[in-house]
């Protein structure tokens, strides 16, 4: 009878553990979580399917994109020019800011405005 116990321990144990061994093989970066997720919840068949899942799961790859400044890129920065009144960037065409809704056209009058009034004509 106790060589029936160690022979069942024997194959048992692996296989109750079986997604933790598929993790680790397979580098999973949550391996720790996923052990003991499988220590824990394994021997419910819910719980063993879903950390065999998570282990089987495709590791995300962070992929980062690097910008190089172009000669299209000056070209845009040199067509464009600060509202006078968010100062965010805006095209020197734009007759209307995009962020705040002022009116551009006037720039002339804008730019030796008093810098303490604001667009609706009060004081600050």
């Amino acid at each position: 009878m106790p060589l029936i116990i160690i022979i069942l321990l024997l194959i048992g144990i692996p296989i109750y553990f079986f997604p933790s061994l598929v993790a680790h093989s397979r580098k999973h970066p949550n391996l720790t979580s996923l052990f003991v997720l499988n220590l824990l919840l394994g021997w419910t068949i819910l719980g063993w399917v879903g950390t065999l899942a998570w282990a089987y799961s495709k590791k995300h790859e962070v992929i980062v994109e690097i910008k190089s400044t172009s000669q299209a890129d000056t070209q845009d920065v040199a067509m464009t020019k600060k509202c006078p009144f968010c100062a965010e960037e805006v095209r020197v065409e734009a007759i209307k800011c995009k962020h705040c809704g002022s009116d551009l056209s006037k720039s002339s009058s804008v730019e030796t405005a008093d810098p303490h009034v604001i667009r609706s004509g009060r004081v600050n």
